[in-house]
C-alpha cells in the first residue's frame, strides 16, 4: 500500500515523497515482534488496549515500511494520520465482522 505524503521528508538518510506500507507481507512472527517492541516502548499494561493505540499502529507501520518509529513520529500531522489510520484499518481486518460470518454461512432456500 503506497501512502502519498503531502511533502517530501528526510527520514534518516533517505528522502520520502511516499511511504510503501507492505502490510500484506507481514507474518505472524512479525506481529509478535511488533508486540514485544510495543510493550518495551510503552512500559505499561497497555497491551489490553493496543488495538486502539496509535503507538501500536506506528510500531506495525515501522515493521511494514522499514522506516524507524522515531522517524515516522516526525511526519506532519496529516501524513502521520494517513500512516496510522491505514495501518489500523489493516489490523482491524483481522477481527472479522458479522458480514464475514454471513458470507460463509450457507443460507437455506425457501
Amino acid at each position: 500500500m503506497i501512502i502519498k505524503l503531502t511533502k517530501e521528508y528526510d527520514l534518516g538518510s533517505k528522502k520520502y515523497k511516499e511511504i510503501d506500507l507492505k502490510l500484506d507481507n507481514l507474518t505472524g512472527a512479525d506481529l509478535l515482534e511488533c508486540g514485544k517492541d510495543y510493550k518495551s516502548r510503552m512500559k505499561s499494561n497497555a497491551e489490553n488496549f493496543k488495538d486502539f493505540d496509535d503507538a501500536w499502529a506506528l510500531t506495525v507501520a515501522e515493521k511494514a515500511s522499514g522506516i524507524k518509529y522515531g522517524h515516522l513520529m516526525t511526519l506532519g500531522a496529516e501524513d502521520f494520520l494517513k500512516v496510522v489510520n491505514q495501518t489500523k484499518n489493516f489490523l482491524v481486518k483481522g477481527w472479522g465482522t458479522d458480514e464475514d460470518k454471513d458470507e460463509k454461512t450457507p443460507t437455506a432456500e425457501a
